[in-house]
């Protein structure tokens, strides 16, 4: 079995997150390939220039034309699958590619990570969608939508996974909580955050339980705002090591979301035995369970702050749930998740 991958590191993700870390675990069971984004030498750049301003948008350019370009070159010439991890960011253009001229073993699979709220916009027209032999949900929300659109036989529900190897508990163990500590609560990431409920857990936290202390992670234009929290440590974007020591030195990580398919940081704070306070959307149950996280109605600052506090005045229940959501994160090991790739590569082959 031959496959050739589209995928971009992006770069708001850490050396050791993001999708695209499945690729390290394929090539150990596949013959892999990168499609990559290359300019045909002979057309002028000007000419690229104005075709990258005639069909740029938030999620697709000129570069991901290319992609595109280089993906027909392989279902053209010869028995492979094709596999467009960030299928938002490049698959658009590809489902017009006659299916005459097509290799008849040739396949496309796509990997969608947005929750279907984004991808009613994001998606191309159902003729170009319906070409595709196997598109790739990260939760059963995301599945069900796609399956409406090209059929259940050509959906595959496969988790995003985490490289529980480097993301790990200090010691190889969730540890307990410091006896007498303040608690430190944990929030990292920008993308479908819900700041509002972040600004109104920080505040009511604060007001009954002072001590309690906020780090939160997260894009530069956030940071001013939440720095006038005096409970809060708010220190922005840090380097690799930075950001596991965060997770290894917190006690609790605090995930509220307005919407979710997939989330790195939420499997990153798993994988390093944290307890978890999430909001209750999305995929947020398909990869967290009650037995690692306390979960609350979307757009509730009330009951997350309810549960931040409960959690922070219960050294026990943490210890057990920082166990148990580093147990789950085991079973999302990049590693795992490999292998279930592959088994779609095998059943759209056969198809």
């Amino acid at each position: 079995m031959r496959v050739s991958l589209a995928y971009t590191h992006l770069s708001h993700h850490a050396a050791r997150s993001g999708y695209d870390q499945v690729v390290r675990y394929l090539a150990d069971r596949v013959a892999v390939d990168r499609l990559e984004a290359k300019m045909p030498r002979h057309v002028p750049w000007r000419a690229w220039q104005w075709a990258d301003r005639m069909l740029a948008s938030e999620w697709y350019d000129i570069w991901a034309l290319t992609i595109e370009a280089g993906a027909a070159r392989r279902l053209i010439g010869g028995p492979e699958t094709v596999h467009l991890l960030y299928a938002e960011d490049t698959y658009r253009h590809l489902g017009s590619l006659p299916a005459a001229l097509r290799n008849r073993r040739a396949r496309i699979v796509c990997t969608y990570h947005q929750p279907p709220e984004k991808l009613r916009a994001l998606l191309p027209s159902d003729r170009r969608l319906r070409r595709l032999d196997g598109a790739v949900a990260l939760n059963a929300e995301q599945a069900a939508f796609l399956a409406e659109r090209i059929g259940d036989e050509r959906v595959f529900t496969v988790p995003h996974g985490v490289d529980t190897s480097h993301f790990a508990p200090r010691n190889g163990a969730a540890p307990p909580a410091e006896p007498g500590a303040d608690p430190v609560c944990l929030f990292v990431g920008s993308w479908l955050r819900d700041f509002d409920v972040l600004d109104e857990v920080v505040r009511l936290v604060g007001e009954r339980e002072p001590a309690v202390r906020f780090r939160v992670l997260t894009s530069d234009e956030r940071l001013s705002t939440l720095r006038e929290l005096p409970n809060v440590e708010a220190v922005g974007r840090v380097d690799d090591d930075a950001l596991l020591r965060e997770y290894q030195s917190a006690d609790l990580f605090l995930l509220p979301l307005t919407d979710c398919t997939a989330n790195n940081s939420l499997l990153e704070a798993m994988a390093c035995g944290l307890p978890l306070v999430a909001t209750d959307v999305g995929g947020v149950r398909d990869y967290a369970s009650v037995d690692c996280a306390a979960l609350v109605p979307p757009r509730d600052g009330q009951a997350m702050a309810e549960a931040v506090l409960a959690l922070c005045r219960d050294d026990g229940r943490r210890e057990a749930m920082g166990r148990a959501a580093r147990g789950r994160a085991l079973e999302l090991d990049w590693d795992r998740v490999a292998g279930r790739l592959v088994d779609v590569y095998e059943a759209v082959g056969s198809a």
